[in-house]
Order: C-alpha cells, then sequence, then structure tokens
C-alpha cells in the first residue's frame, strides 16, 4: 500500500469511528440519563439515601453503644414506622438480646434475615442468623440451636469469608449434641 493510499485509509477510518463514536455518545448519554433517573428513584427507596432515617439510625446506634437499649428500641420503632428496614430490625433485635429477651430478639433476627438480600447484603444476613441459632442457645432452647446453627452454616458455607464462623457453629453443633438432657 502507497503511503498515500495508506493516510487516506487513517483518515477515513479516524472519521468513521469519530461518527460512530458520536452515536454511541449519544447512546450512552441516553443510557446515563435513564441511570441517573433509576438511581434517584432506588434513592427515594433506598434507606441509606434517607437523611432522615440515617440521622436517627445513627444516633441509634450511640445510644447503643451507651447501653441505653430502650432508648434504642423505641428509636428503632420509630425508624420501622418510617420504612420497613432489615437495618432497623436487626438493632432493635441487638438491643432485644442485649436485655437477654431472648425471643423477641429470636423473631427479629428472623424478619431481618428473611429481608436482607442474599448477594448484596450477605454479610448482614449471615449476621441475623448467626444471632437466632446465638438467642436459641442464650434461652437454653437446645434443639432450636441446632436447627440454627445448621441453618446459618448451610447459608454461610458458601461465602469464604463466613469459613471461621461456620468452622465456629459446627463445633457449637457438636458441643450441644454432646450434653445430655437432664433425667427428671
Amino acid at each position: 500500500m502507497s503511503a498515500r493510499r495508506w493516510c487516506l485509509w487513517v483518515v477515513c477510518s479516524v472519521g468513521l469511528l469519530c461518527g460512530i463514536r458520536s452515536v454511541a455518545w449519544a447512546e450512552t448519554e441516553k443510557e446515563k440519563e435513564a441511570r441517573d433517573k433509576m438511581i434517584k428513584e432506588k434513592a427515594q427507596q433506598d434507606e441509606l439515601f434517607d437523611v432522615n432515617f440515617m440521622k436517627v439510625y445513627r444516633e441509634a446506634q450511640i445510644k447503643f453503644i451507651q447501653q441505653s437499649y430502650d432508648q434504642v428500641i423505641g428509636m428503632t420503632q420509630n425508624l420501622l414506622r418510617m420504612r420497613k428496614s432489615a437495618r432497623a430490625m436487626f438493632l432493635m433485635a441487638t438491643a432485644y438480646k442485649a436485655k437477654g429477651l431472648y425471643p423477641r430478639a429470636i423473631d427479629l433476627f428472623q424478619q431481618a434475615a428473611g429481608t436482607f438480600d442474599d448477594k448484596s447484603q450477605f454479610y448482614e444476613k449471615a449476621q441475623s442468623l448467626y444471632n437466632v441459632a446465638f438467642c436459641y442457645e442464650l434461652s437454653k432452647n437446645r434443639a432450636q440451636a441446632i436447627s440454627g446453627w445448621q441453618l446459618y452454616i448451610n447459608f454461610a458455607n458458601n461465602y469464604p469469608q463466613e469459613s471461621a464462623s461456620v468452622a465456629f457453629a459446627r463445633a457449637r453443633i457438636e458441643l450441644l449434641n454432646s450434653i445430655k438432657d437432664k433425667a427428671p
């Protein structure tokens, strides 16, 4: 190919690419607008973008650290009136657990586990299931604790980052199975 022909080919190719790029760019702008709209809609639904919700949630977390569990429960009840929130349920359940009110904690941890997304919130869901089993154990309900640990293992076993907790859960099941029931 001669130098002149090659230059003409390059100029045409670049021109063609620029034309394609401008069409692609226009489509990208439309996609960007659609994506921005979807993000705004998601933000309206997602509690993490709700300034009022997050303000109360953070205050409730601080109250939990200060061991003001009744205040945490009240604040999270208010949050749950604003929107169905697995985070708020989990925090409320944790407060009930800290107060030793295990049946209520178990119920809330189970609700939170059912609400958290398996893919994007797997850690939160795993922690909810873990706490269900742990609360059953603390309430001395051995059979339910074993079932709870097994449920946790079945879920968390799919996530390598949970391997230490899965090993702990297996050890808890072994220990609970080794305890003999007291004869009446």
